[in-house]
């Protein structure tokens, strides 16, 4: 405060400069809190899309309806955005690269025995900050899951583990399959976000915007869903033959590993 009353006639003003850690979002899934807290980086586009939208703020789906008509108008697709939590950890391999600790990397899926020959399929979840043994160099090793004594439970056997991105294809019980994207998960609630392997934006307006042909057979789709669909990991694994893809980069060769 001396210093200040000192030198504030020359100083006005201080500032305090901070690294800030930044990713990027598509541009149609801005909210109307991302605006009021200004978390697109870019300040002359964060004024320009908040002028643009500012009568429709109040109502989500005519807010995103707006953004898909700017996207376009624009030619943006995605946008600079600071994220809510600022802890992240470097990527060791890709030193300008950093990750949110408490981002979900993956979910390890488990098949527990049950009584007459049932089964029960149950994930463990893992964090981008726990997924990694930087001291060993390689993933970690989980354990089994745990029973309500707290106790592992040595029938337990690791089916596959699902990362945001993977493609999954489900054989349904009368033959009919369906390849489909794990977009996310739900650590809550043992779910995870599958959404259609060509869905660009939401499932509604996928199927809306869709040849029907190129759909008739995709009846396991709802819709109405705007948003996250999510899906439990016991029903996946115990309605379905479940198979992990590979897909080569041009798209046309798909088999599973």
């Amino acid at each position: 405060m001396k210093q200040f009353e000192q030198h504030g006639d020359k100083n006005p003003e201080i500032w305090i400069l901070k690294d800030i850690y930044v990713t990027t979002i598509p541009f149609t899934s801005i909210e109307k809190d991302d605006l009021d807290n200004e978390r697109i980086l870019n300040k002359t586009l964060r004024e320009r899309i908040g002028k643009e939208v500012k009568d429709v703020l109040a109502d989500k789906k005519e807010l995103k309806a707006k953004l898909e008509l700017l996207s376009k108008q624009w030619n943006i697709k995605r946008v600079r955005y600071i994220p809510k939590g600022q802890v992240v950890t470097r990527v060791a391999a890709v030193p300008n690269k950093h990750y949110e600790n408490d981002g979900m990397c993956c979910a390890i899926i488990w098949k527990i025995p049950g009584k007459n020959a049932t089964s029960k399929f149950q994930g463990t979840f893992v964090s981008y900050k726990d997924i990694y043994d930087h001291d060993a160099g390689r993933l970690k090793e989980f354990p089994r899951p745990k029973s309500t004594d707290g106790r592992e439970i040595p029938t337990a056997k690791k089916i596959m583990t699902l990362y945001k991105g993977d493609v999954i294809r489900l054989i349904r019980k009368d033959g009919i399959s369906y390849t489909i994207v794990v977009a996310g998960f739900s650590t809550t609630n043992n779910k995870i976000d599958v959404q259609p392997m060509y869905c660009a934006s939401n499932i509604k307006e996928w199927m809306e915007s869709t040849n029907t042909n190129l759909i008739q057979d995709q009846v396991c789709w709802n819709s109405n869903v705007e948003g996250h669909n999510y899906m439990s990991i016991n029903v996946l694994f115990n309605d379905n033959q479940v198979e992990l893809l590979r897909i080569t980069p041009d798209g046309r060769n798909v088999h599973g590993r």
